[in-house]
Formats: structure tokens, sequence, C-alpha cells
């Protein structure tokens, strides 16, 4: 979901086996092309600032290449939330929209904003201190800068039907 988890609970199988069941808070409407999912046993690194959450997800290894795009994300989400006067997290009707950012290694595409998840590859989003050059870390912040403005330009506010591009 690209909302926040309103309950969440374990249930216990009678074979004594554990699920877990979240359940979300309301999605807003949302345009069926920003519809995606994410199943994985990726790992994520999320913070959570004044009920503003943000995380970045990767697979486990390059979990210590999370720090960067988090601060970046979270200055970027702020810096658009004040300047369009409109609070990215507020878009949730009364509940904190997630701000998730997922790492996928073999994604064909450069990045693409959905509510709540945006989708990058992986060398688009994870940053190595050790071996990510300065040209790269700025490509990194460009593309990281360019979907979250797609969050109020895109997501936010759209075409009510495709017959109302020109």
């Amino acid at each position: 979901s690209n909302m926040a988890i309103e309950k969440f609970e374990t249930i216990v199988k009678e074979d004594g086996s554990t699920r877990v069941r979240e359940t979300f808070y309301r999605t807003p409407i949302v345009s069926a092309y920003l519809l995606a999912f994410h199943v994985s046993k990726f790992v994520e690194t999320q913070v959570n600032v004044d009920n503003k959450p943000f995380g970045v997800i990767s697979r486990p290894g390059p979990v210590d290449q999370h720090a960067y795009a988090i601060r970046l994300g979270q200055l970027t989400t702020n810096w658009l939330s004040t300047k369009l006067k409109f609070d990215y997290y507020a878009m949730g009707e009364g509940v904190a929209m997630k701000n998730d950012h997922i790492a996928l290694p073999d994604f064909p595409s450069g990045a693409m904003e959905n509510w709540g998840m945006v989708n990058y590859r992986e060398a688009y989003l994870l940053y190595d201190e050790q071996n990510t050059n300065l040209q790269n870390q700025i490509f990194i912040a460009t593309i990281i800068s360019h979907e979250m403005a797609h969050k109020w330009f895109g997501n936010l506010v759209t075409c009510f039907w495709w017959s109302n591009l020109w």
C-alpha cells in the first residue's frame, strides 16, 4: 500500500506456523498507470521524522548504500512541500503517505513514480561512498528529485482521462 499501516496482527495457524496480516489506511483515488506491487525479500532502511516516514528498500547486500538517498529524498520532499505549499504527507487524507524508494537490480526503466513507492534501477538510487564518482552522485540526485516532483505533478495533479492529454 502507499499508506501507513493501520493495524498489524500476527495470526497463528492450526499447525503452529504464523502469518502477519497488515491492514493499511484507505488509499486515495489513484490513476491506474500508477498502481504497482513489489513482493520480495528485500530489506528497508526507514527514518521517521515528525511522522513523515521515508524508506529505501533494496537487496540485503547494498543496504549500507541507503543513507544518501534517504538524506536527499527527505530534503527534496520537504523542499517541494514548502515551495508548492502542499505537504506530501498530507496527500493521504489525514494519514501520512508512505514514501518508499526501491532499488531494483533488473529494472528496465530508469525510474517510475508511484504513490508511496518509487521504483529505480539500482544504480540510479544507491550511492556507494567508496566507488560512486561525483558525476554519478549528481545523476542520482537528479533522478531522485525528478521522481519526487512527479508526486505532485502526475500523481496529485493528473489528467481526468487519457483523452485529456494534448
